[in-house]
């Protein structure tokens, strides 16, 4: 009875402590991936001397500009032209495509076509899954 008390409370534990843990660790890779692959560029600018963390600044700043970019048309037109070879590659665009879908769903231009949250039953003990409903008739 006490190993069963003890086991049903790290059970509580793991499901508060395992998604926080990967989180962070997700995070972390992804910074060190993002330092790692950016390090050549950051050492090329010139009186900038490289310094964990570069990288990832340097990530954000092109981040921004490419959103600043964004709000012209010429960078709209630069971005379509540049979606348009993406959309010729087979393998390429279809990841692309994915992951442009999946990213504008957090995005503020899709916010309004996600109407609810549903709950979809597989039916016979096969389990449920989470779904957006983006509109009402196919």
């Amino acid at each position: 009875m006490i190993f069963s008390l003890i086991g049903k409370t790290l059970a509580k534990g793991l499901v508060v402590v395992m998604p926080i843990l990967i989180t962070v660790y997700l995070i972390a890779w992804l910074g060190t991936a993002i330092d790692g692959m950016l390090q050549p560029v950051v050492e090329r600018i010139p009186h900038i001397p490289y310094f964990p963390g570069a990288g990832v600044m340097l990530a954000i700043v092109i981040v921004f500009l490419v959103g600043i970019l964004m709000s012209a048309a010429l960078g709209r037109q630069i971005i379509a032209a540049v979606e348009s070879l993406i959309g010729r590659i087979p393998v390429v665009s279809s990841l692309y495509g994915s992951l442009r879908d999946l990213t504008g769903m957090f995005g503020k231009q899709q916010n309004n076509q996600m109407q609810r949250v549903v709950m979809v039953d597989l039916g016979e003990g096969r389990g449920q899954l989470l779904g957006f409903v983006t509109r009402e008739t196919f």
